[in-house]
């Protein structure tokens, strides 16, 4: 695929490594949504087979590179690749979604309309990214800039899964609006559940980064914030773990991821689909126990 858009043979290894990633995430769960909701949808809306590729492919790729930007920033890359080079395959992975979009089969008018939801997820997803790279720690943000983070880091790649191939069939732009009301609200639900195993007692990527996420958000504004901070400071993951458990941030983030899974829910009701495209998408909204196998 990667040399068939006409990448640089230079960069075909470095471009391997988000997509590798996407492999395994599609072999632990054949149900991705990166990959099953343009497809689903796609079967759905009678697109042609071509259709409903190529739209999964341009999500692959705003998946690569939204997925290789994250590891930049947070420090995650193969030593052998350097954020600078990250950089560089995130902005190709971004272009090669945008040619494989212009060159689909489908009338100007849905074309033009699918281009600019890929620019405007592409857009808020950076912005998102910037967010969370500010949201590290001694910068404590909001509760509410959290959740404005999270919307658009993890919402917006989620809404353009969902919606793309309504687009791309014409479908009115209520239909269009509440599968992007659905992704949205599965994103941020999937990146609250993620947040939430990340300070499991393990030593995560979140912990070892001092990523302040939402768990940590309602430790640091409880009673026990400076505990909360004395525990981060001092790289005591059992004890930090512990200290939230005790305080109800478990509880709180499922609570929040609930809320949000009744606003997918309460979107999708909306959107004329049939009983079993209804029920596989819901089945995403009832996955909480393996948030990782629906990475977004």
């Amino acid at each position: 695929m990667i040399q068939g858009l006409g990448s640089p043979a230079s960069m075909t290894e470095l471009l391997r490594y988000p997509l590798n990633k996407a492999a395994a995430h599609l072999q632990s769960n054949r149900h991705w949504p990166v990959i099953e909701l343009p497809l689903l949808l796609g079967t759905e809306f009678a697109l042609s087979p071509r259709v409903s590729t190529d739209l999964a492919i341009a999500n692959l790729l705003l998946y690569g590179f939204a997925d290789i930007t994250d590891d930049a920033q947070d420090g995650d890359l193969p030593e052998q690749i350097s954020w600078q080079r990250a950089v560089n395959a995130g902005n190709l992975l971004s272009f090669l979604g945008s040619k494989v979009l212009l060159g689909m089969p489908l009338e100007a008018s849905l074309i033009n309309r699918l281009a600019s939801a890929y620019a405007a997820a592409g857009q808020l997803m950076t912005h998102g990214q910037e967010l969370d790279l500010l949201a590290t720690y001694p910068h404590v943000p909001t509760i509410e800039a959290y959740f404005d983070a999270i919307a658009k880091k993890s919402g917006a790649s989620a809404a353009f899964f969902a919606q793309a191939a309504a687009i791309a069939a014409g479908h009115s732009e209520h239909c269009v609006q509440d599968l992007g009301d659905f992704g949205r609200s599965l994103g941020a639900y999937i990146q609250i559940l993620s947040d939430l195993e990340g300070y499991d007692g393990n030593v995560s990527s979140d912990f070892k980064n001092l990523k302040v996420t939402l768990p940590l958000l309602f430790g640091l504004a409880s009673s026990e914030g400076e505990t909360i901070r004395a525990h981060l400071e001092q790289g005591s993951a059992g004890d930090l773990a512990e200290a939230l458990r005790r305080l109800g941030a478990p509880a709180y983030c499922r609570m929040r991821a609930e809320l949000l899974r009744r606003r997918a829910n309460k979107a999708l009701s909306r959107v004329p689909i049939s009983g079993p495209t209804r029920a596989a998408l819901m089945d995403y909204l009832e996955s909480a126990s393996k948030p990782a196998s629906l990475y977004l």
